[in-house]
């Protein structure tokens, strides 16, 4: 047991949970934008443009025909280019279109990524199970859940 703790690498272990889940946490985000919600949870106050508005009325379906707030969806390619990635411990998302870049630009880059909502969602239901399975796997104890 005493081996198992000092052997225990608390960080990488959550590293490893968080590169191991970051589809979900891509699912997170496209679920997050298809709100409308920014970083801080908040509903964004934006719109679209005249133009944009009468084709999405025309020609959009489902997510790609909403008006009522900026879903930067109109045939999906945007939120099945999304990836999830860590990068020196920063969990960013991203996506190789031009469109991510514009609408990055536009959100602000400040405000994209999860809000606590959905961050509160990936520790408890996702990361702190995972943790403590590892916590006990290796060190053979049992971590209380708070």
């Amino acid at each position: 047991m005493i081996q198992g703790m000092q052997s225990f690498d608390s960080h990488k272990e959550f590293v490893g949970i968080v590169e191991g889940n970051t589809t979900e946490l891509a699912n997170l985000q496209r679920e997050q934008l298809s709100f409308g919600i920014d970083i801080s949870g908040k509903k964004r106050i934006d719109e679209y443009r005249p133009l944009t508005k009468y084709l999405k009325n025309k020609f959009g379906v489902g997510l790609g025909a909403v008006t009522d707030r900026v879903t930067f969806f109109d045939k999906g390619n945007l939120y099945n280019s999304l990836t999830t990635t860590l990068v020196n411990d920063a969990i960013k998302t991203t996506s190789p279109l031009a469109t991510f870049q514009k609408m990055v630009d536009r959100i602000g880059y400040e405000d994209f990524g999860l809000d606590p909502e959905q961050r509160q969602d990936f520790a408890s239901n996702t990361a702190m199970p995972a943790f403590r399975d590892r916590f006990k796997q290796v060190t053979g104890l049992t971590m209380s859940k708070v």
